[in-house]
């Protein structure tokens, strides 16, 4: 087991007899390494030497963000130091026979922690020792030196050049500590349960600084200008010096407003204006690299005069039709002259109370405004209201209102509100007519609207009216009839048979025989006399068509059909049965009657029957 142990001791020794470089980043810097006094002693079993060294390490931030040692930065940023305590800057050493690890502590206070390490066979037994080194960490201190202005750890560049940043730690308290167990031969232990643990050296180390150097990169320095405008309030058509000033290292500036916009010398440069409002003018310079400042501005006040105020009144303000009024106009506020208008008047008027005298037939308004020197004045005005006689009316009667078709109906037409004459239109009527209940006979064939309007001794029409006489219009018939009937079917008529055509209509104009042999026109409404003429082949009927006194269309016919005056010559038809009596039948045609079919028995002989029976044979 002893040698077991041994070879486990060789081993871990060889593991970590491999030097391990501190833990680093991209940006941040380490001091050299700062050795921790050497310490020996013996204990127990055991005689070992410590040793030690560290790193301290901090960063630089520009703007919160972690940068290099070199980098480039720009006039405004922050820049800020901080810090690092890594573990793994922490090494220390220790010989005698005793595993160790090469990392020490940073603890507040340089406390206790560590690893523990053991050996075998002290005085027949199997002992632990706990051996650690443990840093306090320090209050670092911060410097500044280049074109930044410092507060504390950080900093805030205001021009351009090199800046080094400086971090400087104070000498650094270590604490060795050393812890002792005898385990007898249980190897289980993993932590310190039991037993002195102590520190054993203690001390300081020296102080150390690390330095950054960055680069910051000059700002632009712009060109300024100041305008300014003297005096910077005139009277209206008055006048004031501009004078523009360029500063750091300005060429050259530009002036505008106003209706300027032109190159001005930025050593004092002046220009004289002459306003009728109010004006801002703005400037501004550049330098030889063509780099723009800001704008700046400056306004001249223009006190301009009261803009002229008008007044009109008519009087009197309300008139009768044909009466007149007197338009009364005023300007003040330094008014050199005034422009009346309405109710046709368009014209120059003077402002010292100007007259004009107006005879109105209907309510008018009138305007006008005043002007002086600076412009225009508001428009007001004035309203002559003009009292117009009533309206005249009219009313329209039609009695009756219905009649029937040849019937009469009178037409009264009445003028109110000292009408003085009406019109009448309608039913081809277009006539005066008395507003004192002035009449009209009329006899219109079919139903007709009229209207009238009526008017005053001031010439006002007043609104149209209008009265409608309905015409009752009764539906036309007729009635055709040949030998006194409506139809004249085959066994009445054959070819040649006289033919007696009558017929009668009610409420027509006019009557058209429309087709037939031996009806032709010209005929009447009513037959009155038949025509006569006889019967011939056809396939077409009389007819007649009558025109109604609503200018409607009626008809009616009569058919003619001939009886055959020959035999029929036609074979029959097979007989629908062969027996037990069928039928069959012809189509007769002639060229002197109509198409008709004949039909007959055939066949009546009864149709034999059979029967039959099932018959076993005999033997």
């Amino acid at each position: 087991m002893k040698y077991l142990h041994l070879l486990i001791f060789i081993l871990f020794v060889s593991l970590i007899g491999v030097a391990i470089n501190p833990a680093t980043t991209l940006a941040s810097k380490t001091s050299g390494s700062i050795s921790v006094p050497e310490y020996s002693k013996r204990t127990h079993c055991f005689f070992y030497t410590l040793n030690g060294s560290f790193f301290q390490r901090a960063s630089l931030f520009k703007n919160g963000v972690e940068i290099t040692d070199g980098a480039s930065v720009a006039s405004g940023d922050i820049l800020s130091l901080a810090p690092l305590f890594n573990d793994n800057d922490v090494q220390w050493f220790v010989s005698g026979g005793i595993l160790d690890s090469p990392y020490g502590h940073w603890v507040s206070g340089a406390g206790l922690g560590g690893v523990d390490y053991w050996r075998t066979a002290c005085n027949g037994y199997n002992d632990r020792i706990y051996l650690g080194l443990s840093l306090a960490p320090t209050t670092p201190s911060y410097t500044f030196n280049g074109p930044c202005v410092q507060s504390g750890s950080t900093c805030k560049v205001n021009g351009g050049g090199t800046i080094v940043a400086t971090i400087s730690f104070p000498t650094t308290p270590y604490s060795y500590y050393q812890g002792y167990q005898n385990v007898g031969d249980s190897f289980a232990f993993t932590g310190i349960v039991d037993g002195d643990v102590s520190i054993v050296s203690a001390g300081s180390t020296s102080s150390a600084n690390i330095a950054f150097s960055v680069t910051a990169v000059a700002p632009i320095t712009f060109p300024t200008a100041t305008i300014t405008a003297s005096p910077s309030t005139i009277t209206q058509g008055g006048s004031s010096t501009l004078t523009v000033t360029g500063n750091n290292g300005a060429t050259g500036c530009w002036l505008s407003g106003g209706g300027l916009s032109q190159w001005i010398s930025p050593s004092s440069g002046t220009k004289f204006v002459t306003l009728a409002y109010t004006t801002s003018y703005s400037t501004y310079c550049w330098n030889g690299s063509g780099n723009h400042g800001p704008s700046v501005s400056a306004t001249v006040m223009v006190n301009t005069p009261a803009v002229p105020t008008a007044t009109i009144t008519a009087s009197p303000s309300t008139i009768t039709q044909g009466g007149s009024s007197t338009l009364t106009v005023t300007g003040n506020n330094g008014a050199t002259g005034c422009w009346l208008s309405g109710g046709g008047l368009s014209q120059w008027i003077s402002p010292s109370s100007g007259t004009k005298f107006v005879t109105l037939a209907y309510t008018t308004s009138y305007s006008t405004y005043c002007w002086n020197g600076s412009g225009n004045g508001l428009s007001v005005s004035a309203t002559v209201m003009v009292n117009t006689p009533a309206v005249p009316t009219a009313t329209i009667t039609a009695s009756p209102s219905t009649i029937t078709q040849g019937g009469s109906s009178t037409l009264t037409v009445t003028g109110n509100n000292g009408a003085t004459g009406c019109w009448l239109s309608g039913g081809g009527l277009s006539q005066w007519i008395s507003p004192s209940s002035g009449t009209k006979f009329v006899t219109p064939a079919s139903t007709t609207s009229y209207s009238t309007y009526c008017w005053n001794v001031s010439g006002n029409h007043g609104p149209s009216v209008s009265a409608t006489v309905m015409v009752n219009i009764p539906t036309p018939t007729v009635d055709l009839k040949i030998n006194n009937k409506d139809d004249l079917l085959s066994e009445d008529t054959t070819l040649g048979t006289p033919l007696s055509i009558t017929w009668t209509s009610t409420n027509t104009l006019s009557c058209t025989a429309k087709q037939g042999y031996g009806f032709n026109d010209p005929i009447g409404t009513n037959s009155g006399t038949p025509i006569i003429t006889q019967a011939v082949f056809s396939t077409s009927p009389y007819k007649i068509e009558c025109t109604g006194l609503d200018r409607t269309k009626v008809s009616d016919e009569v058919s003619v059909t001939l009886v055959c005056a020959i035999p029929c010559n036609t074979n029959w038809s097979a007989c629908s049965k062969a027996c037990g009596t069928g039928v069959q039948s012809r189509t007769c045609t002639s060229s002197t009657c109509d198409s008709y079919t004949e039909r007959q028995s055939c066949n009546t002989n009864a149709c034999n029957q059979s029967s039959w029976r099932e018959v076993a044979p005999e033997w």
